[in-house]
């Protein structure tokens, strides 16, 4: 783009997620093959999930494949508890019920069977993202970052943006640290909660930060649109508790404007 210098490669400073752990840990350690380990065929992301959840016939009018794959991915191995491994069923339950997308009487029932996907991942050796996150994390050789923005921060784990928090300098020296993301677009689904960056950024950097007014009047949908959208998230609120921020407000006063 012309108002790109030409000495900027945006490469060096946008990237996804993956690929900046990746580059971390071949810095880190020199035996690391990018050929042979983690390789993107062998990689579980909720198509996996779905195709084994299929399989499954005593599970599969109880329960909704999406909210399983949170679960599993944001929860029980995506939790800063799990370390990028399968949480343990007495920390699982033990954990808030606003940290899992089940409330606590449905948390043996749902452990089991995710465990059972569990084997099913370890006997096919795949692997899942969260475990760069965890050897990302472990590193002895952290390089500092002053400056970090994430987009779509909501598809993230707690287990990843802890990693991303603990790159950034020591409490008291400056830095900038932008996240921005909309929980009622997950892609990804994670667990992903606000209240919980908060909470790291203290526990991790010992920084208190105050809560931001959300940003929530929608200018590219119609007011149909937005209803009714309002309406799908309020259901699931009401029934897995998993929203808990304000809805959205459409600008337009209807859907010809």
């Amino acid at each position: 783009r012309p108002y790109v210098p030409k000495w900027l490669n945006l490469e060096d400073v946008v990237m996804s997620l993956e690929k900046w752990m990746r580059i971390s840990i071949a810095k880190a350690d020199p035996t690391y093959d990018a050929e042979k380990k983690y390789q993107p065929k062998n990689r579980v992301d909720f198509y996996v999930f779905r195709r084994w959840f299929k399989d499954q016939p005593d599970i599969r009018t109880s329960f909704d494949p999406a909210q399983l794959w949170e679960e599993y991915r944001g929860v029980l191995r995506g939790s800063s508890e799990s370390n990028g491994k399968f949480l343990e069923q007495d920390l699982y339950h033990g954990l808030p019920v606003r940290r899992g997308a089940f409330e606590k009487r449905a948390r043996q029932g749902v452990h089991q069977i995710l465990r059972k996907f569990e084997k099913y991942v370890i006997e096919q050796r795949y692997w899942l993202d969260q475990e760069l996150a965890s050897r990302v994390l472990m590193l002895d050789n952290k390089d500092v970052l002053s400056n970090i923005y994430v987009d779509e921060v909501q598809d993230l784990t707690e287990l990843q943006t802890r990693t991303l928090i603990s790159r950034l300098p020591e409490s008291g020296e400056s830095f900038v640290f932008d996240l921005t993301g909309d929980i009622s677009q997950q892609v990804y689904p994670s667990g992903f909660r606000w209240q919980d960056i908060g909470r790291m950024l203290h526990e991790i950097r010992g920084i208190n930060i105050r809560k931001c007014e959300p940003l929530n009047v929608n200018y590219r949908s119609g007011k149909n649109l937005v209803e009714m959208a309002n309406w799908v998230l309020n259901k699931m609120e009401e029934e897995n508790k998993i929203i808990g921020e304000e809805l959205q407000q459409a600008y337009a006063a209807n859907d010809g404007a």
